[in-house]
């Protein structure tokens, strides 16, 4: 049996994410932004809103045995907002803006940019010492075949 693209274009799962990643946003800024950003967020169909701590190790290359190979832990307050009809998650730190998509059908770009960009632009205006460090865009596709 021989497939084409143009078979499975349609079954596959999708998983995009778009990253920002920044300095210079304090904590008492971060929440000004999440009170700011509700309603917007409320009108694109975000039902949701959960805050997280996460927490990072960071750990020496080449640690000497006399000394320990942690370097340093902390943590990170991570509001995340949902939108699971559309598979969307925005979360939102002092370090990042993340927006991921997770769907079974294709999901214009054009979609979850225009929010991800209102939630850049809301920081960019609001905070004074926001300073973009990296952007990122990671696209996954996966297919499940069965015999």
């Amino acid at each position: 049996m021989k497939f084409s693209r143009q078979d499975l274009k349609f079954h596959l799962v999708k998983n995009i994410i778009l990253r920002l990643d920044f300095q210079g946003v304090m904590p008492v800024e971060l929440e000004k932004i999440v009170v700011d950003v509700k309603k917007t967020l409320k009108a694109e169909g975000f039902n949701r809103l959960n805050e997280n701590i996460e927490n990072s190790v960071e750990i020496k290359s080449k640690p000497s045995q006399a000394e320990t190979p942690i370097q340093g832990i902390s943590s990170l307050k991570v509001f995340s907002f949902i939108n699971e009809r559309r598979g969307l998650i925005l979360s939102l730190s002092t370090n990042n803006i993340v927006i991921s998509v997770n769907s079974s059908v294709y999901v214009p770009f054009k979609e979850y940019s225009d929010i991800f960009m209102q939630v850049v632009d809301l920081y960019r205006t609001e905070i004074d010492f926001f300073t973009v460090k990296r952007f990122g865009f990671r696209k996954i596709n996966f297919c499940f075949l069965k015999d």
